[in-house]
């Protein structure tokens, strides 16, 4: 809670003054790509666009890794450390496609050494995506047919106990933990729950 919120402007920044609790400045970034800042902020090993390999940022710069994941074409790259539900088995999740379209998972905690995660092929697969939680990873084979239901897998292996909830949510369950998929055919937020017990 803030008792005085004041939004300042002056050429090329805006400022922020939140009493008690201080200043937040905002500055332009002139360009439609998304400031370096920023994009450093959403984890420490990104995807690099345009490139399909994967990189860490260092001074700035988002530069490849010296030994890129087993992953032929490389979608998606989670890095759970930027994420409050982190996972405890690996920090950093790489997501894509074999060479004849399979697909292909591997993990990391460093970025130095990568493991192979083995699936069991489950039809035809667009997009591979990951999401965690505090202790499980789940990936989401999005269909190239918008109107077909995704194939989910649990790392433990357990797969496709899903069922659509009656918004048209995807819901998922496992021992511990709940993937629910908001949205229509393959644009769909997608969100872990972790349940603890007393």
């Amino acid at each position: 809670m803030a008792d005085n919120q004041q939004l300042y402007a002056t050429i090329g920044m805006l400022a922020l003054w939140v009493e008690p609790h201080g200043w937040w400045t905002f500055r332009h970034s002139p360009g439609e790509a998304a400031p370096a800042e920023w994009r450093q902020a959403q984890g420490t090993i990104q995807l690099i666009e345009g490139t399909g390999k994967v990189g860490r940022w260092d001074a700035g710069k988002l530069r490849p890794l010296p030994t890129q994941p087993p992953v032929p074409v490389v979608q998606t790259v989670l890095d759970s450390s930027a994420n409050v539900l982190s996972s405890t088995y690996h920090p950093v999740v790489v997501t894509g496609l074999t060479e004849d379209g399979g697909p292909a998972v591997a993990t990391t905690l460093d970025g130095s050494t990568w493991e192979g995660v083995t699936l069991p092929p489950e039809g035809e697969i667009g997009v591979l995506r990951a999401a965690v939680t505090r202790d499980d990873m789940w990936l989401i084979g999005e269909r190239p047919d918008p109107r077909s239901f995704p194939v989910l897998w649990r790392r433990s292996g357990m797969a496709n106990w899903y069922r659509v909830l009656a918004d048209g949510t995807l819901f998922a369950a496992a021992p511990g933990s709940v993937l629910l998929g908001a949205g229509r055919y393959t644009q769909r937020d997608w969100v872990g729950i972790h349940l603890v017990s007393d």
